[in-house]
């Protein structure tokens, strides 16, 4: 498994999805009731297979992340190749928090900005590298705040 089995909840969501992926690999719906009943490992399996096929086309259409940290914001624009990164701070005695959105013009009108830009090749898969900063705390975005900071001299 690459990333992460479907929740119920998912997986219920996706429902007709789901019997679109049994049927390509022919699974009936009798078949699938006696799999589920009677090979748990096999019924198991394939709703891993369909969790990495769900998860791996999600995370392809991804092209901005963002993290954001009391002192520190940065944002990530996933290439099809590399991965660019631009990083804010401030002081870490600022009264400012890049975590309250509404304090963003404030922290850029009246606050030192230490920035930092960095464009790397994946290390792995693109969509595994995604995977993995969306667990460790980025968030899905758009374009917009990226394209603010990236033309910051």
């Amino acid at each position: 498994m690459k990333y992460r089995k479907l929740t119920t909840e998912e997986l219920e969501e996706l429902k007709e999805e789901f019997i679109q992926f049994l049927v390509s690999n022919t699974v009936t719906a009798d078949d699938w009731v006696k799999i589920k009943e009677t090979q748990i490992d096999k019924a198991e399996k394939l709703i891993e297979m369909f969790s990495d096929q769900v998860l791996d086309k999600a995370l392809s259409n991804i092209k901005f992340l963002e993290k954001r940290e009391a002192k520190n914001i940065m944002l990530f624009h996933c290439r099809k190749d590399e991965i660019d990164m631009i990083s804010l701070s401030i002081d870490s005695n600022s009264p400012y928090d890049f975590t309250k959105e509404n304090e963003l013009v404030e922290i850029a009108e009246y606050e030192k900005l230490s920035s930092f830009k960095s464009t790397k090749k994946y290390s792995k898969i693109r969509e595994e590298e995604i995977f993995d900063l969306l667990n460790n705390g980025c968030l899905t975005t758009d374009e917009q705040l990226y394209k603010v900071l990236a033309n910051l001299k």
